[in-house]
């Protein structure tokens, strides 16, 4: 897939080439290195952590869904 030239806060379309991608394991350093690089390429990530675990990297980082379960 070729780059994507767009910022991670601009709404993602289809024409856009950005993704949903569901992250599990987000809050281990490789998760969160993942999840930045994800955001990065121009994809919605929403990630998926136990409920009590610290996301405060994830606050306020655009294109990021933190839901606990």
């Amino acid at each position: 897939m070729p780059p994507v030239n767009r910022q991670p806060s601009e709404p993602r379309t289809p024409e856009s080439g950005g993704r949903r991608v569901f992250m599990v394991g987000a809050t281990g350093t490789i998760g969160r290195a993942t999840v930045g690089a994800l955001v990065a390429a121009g994809n919605e990530v929403v990630c998926f952590v136990r409920a009590g675990r610290p996301t405060p990297w994830a606050v306020g980082l655009p294109g990021v869904t933190v839901r606990t379960g």
